[in-house]
């Protein structure tokens, strides 16, 4: 049995009556991608579209959501993490999940039998139709997230070989979500070109990096990358590259044969040291790395080829293991283990025997030398930049509601109390006066204490009021496009970073917080 971590996703489904496309608009439209360049949507292009995840719609793949709105207050609202205001406008969300995950338990090519055992007995008043030669569906009823209680909100699948597009929409009547309906249609899928999937020359070209903890691995055009464990807050990540996805995936989904793999994947799983030592001030020895490195040769069933190699990737030490027999198949590949002082990353890179010398192990040369860190940890007071006890908090400038600009480094020498919260947030008003107080007994902003609370998407119209009427004279930072909250991964509010004078964060906390805690989280800080 091959031991590979199942990719896991949530779809809640609770449909009913449909209606019927109806035809775009005429009007001037723009074509827009997500940020794998995967597929194409036609929207208006006066309309607004981003490529942030929003919530309730966390997929199984990284980089393929596509939101759009037809005003920037719809936007706002639809990425404003509020589940108890209703959004505002026309908006559209598309994301891809595994063909798999719908199957439940069985393997079947038939799209309707695929629809319907996501719809179940919505599937009677489902509308089945094609987009673009692809097997598709229609319902109007879908009051999942983020459109929970609104009164028209709809849903369209698209099926692609392994793949389903999952496109939800919400708009203020029946014939607005009809336009919407007629966008979701407009989908058009990419020709990948294979000759650049493990073409070491396409690494980095177009892409972004995707980053896990600190590591930023490389990816190029065509590429997926699906999380298989507790992405956010968890000192325990798992993440799959796919550059060869739609084959690859099935087979890594159990639902093919056969034992070697149709093509490359790569698996990247990060520990911090707290996770793996219950503390992030600890030096591993070389024994504890060689550890690591044969749990993780375990997990794959493989054999070793040669001994473990010792060598720097990313300006950190590293430890590389070439294996064969890999998931007790005909395949091949190699294990690295990359410690950047705070985390460790095991690496594991498979492919099928038959190609792995000549094609493939060049390839994976060259993407392992293309690695990088954000800030790697040395010697002396550096320590890497990220979101866990112990790391260096990553840097940021916003506008304040009186219109100053600042930015988190302008209070290096305090101990910074980073708060996210929106005035609709109820926990935020419980502890908002408790701030307030620890603030002003710690002597305001020229004290050792300062509070920097962000909120999250609103207008200083929205805030001021409530800023009023809890007497707050601490910094309260601007988020209108909610960059600063995605780059703290902030999943709930309120969520509150304590930071020390030199820049470390000491406390992560979600939820409210009470006086005594805020008094204890200056002592842990000061320490």
């Amino acid at each position: 049995m091959r031991n590979i971590p199942l990719l896991v996703a949530a779809a809640c489904l609770m449909m009913s009556a449909f209606g019927l496309v109806s035809p775009v608009t005429a009007q001037e439209t723009i074509i827009i991608q997500p940020e794998s360049g995967r597929y194409n949507l036609e929207i208006p292009a006066n309309w607004r579209y981003t490529t942030d995840e929003v919530r309730g719609l966390r997929g199984t793949f990284f980089g393929e959501v596509l939101a759009i709105a037809d005003s920037d207050q719809a936007m706002r609202s639809l990425q404003a993490n509020n589940p108890t205001a209703a959004i505002s406008g026309q908006t559209l969300i598309a994301n891809i999940f595994p063909k798999a995950q719908a199957e439940i338990g069985q393997s079947t090519d038939d799209p309707q039998v695929i629809f319907t055992n996501i719809l179940q007995e919505d599937a009677e008043t489902a509308e089945f139709f094609e987009v673009n030669g692809m097997p598709a569906v229609r319902v109007d009823s879908y009051p999942g997230p983020p459109y929970e209680g609104a009164p028209f909100a709809g849903l369209t699948m698209i099926l692609q070989e392994e793949l389903i597009y999952y496109l939800v929409y919400s708009a203020p009547d029946a014939e607005q979500l009809d336009q919407l309906a007629a966008i979701a249609s407009t989908l058009t899928l990419n020709t990948v070109d294979e000759s650049l999937l493990v073409n070491p020359d396409a690494i980095g070209v177009g892409r972004s990096p995707f980053q896990t903890q600190n590591l930023e691995l490389p990816l190029a055009p065509g590429w997926m990358v699906a999380a298989s464990g507790p992405p956010g807050f968890s000192d325990y990540e798992i993440f799959m590259v796919l550059p060869e996805p739609a084959d690859t995936l099935d087979y890594l989904l159990g639902s093919a044969t056969g034992d070697a793999l149709p093509g490359l994947f790569i698996q990247v799983e990060s520990r911090t040291y707290t996770s793996l030592y219950g503390t992030a001030d600890y030096e591993p020895t070389p024994d504890e790395r060689a550890t690591r490195l044969g749990e993780a040769l375990a997990n794959t069933g493989a054999e070793p080829k040669i001994g473990t190699q010792e060598l720097t990737l990313a300006g950190v030490p590293a430890l590389r293991l070439e294996m064969t027999q890999v998931f007790g198949g005909d395949n091949a590949g190699v294990i690295v283990l990359v410690d950047d002082g705070q985390v460790m990353y095991t690496l594991t890179i498979v492919g099928p025997q038959a190609r792995w010398e000549s094609e493939y192990l060049p390839f994976v040369n060259a993407w392992l030398d293309a690695l990088t860190l954000q800030s790697a940890a040395v010697a002396g007071e550096d320590v890497a930049v990220g979101l866990q006890v112990g790391q260096q908090a990553p840097d940021f400038s916003t506008t304040l509601v009186d219109g100053s600009v600042v930015s988190l480094s302008d209070f290096r020498g305090q101990t910074v109390l980073l708060n996210f919260w929106a005035t609709w947030c109820p926990p935020c008003r419980v502890e908002m006066p408790e701030f307030q107080a620890a603030f002003a007994e710690q002597g305001g902003i020229e004290g050792d204490f300062v509070v920097l609370a962000v909120n999250l998407m609103e207008d200083p119209d929205t805030i001021t009021p409530f800023l009023q009427e809890f007497d707050l004279t601490f910094p309260v930072a601007l988020d209108l496009d909610g960059t600063i909250n995605s780059q703290f991964a902030v999943q709930g509010y309120p969520t509150s970073y304590v930071i020390g004078p030199e820049g470390v964060i000491r406390v992560v906390h979600v939820g409210p917080a009470s006086g005594q805690q805020i008094a204890e989280w200056i002592e842990i800080a000061a320490e």
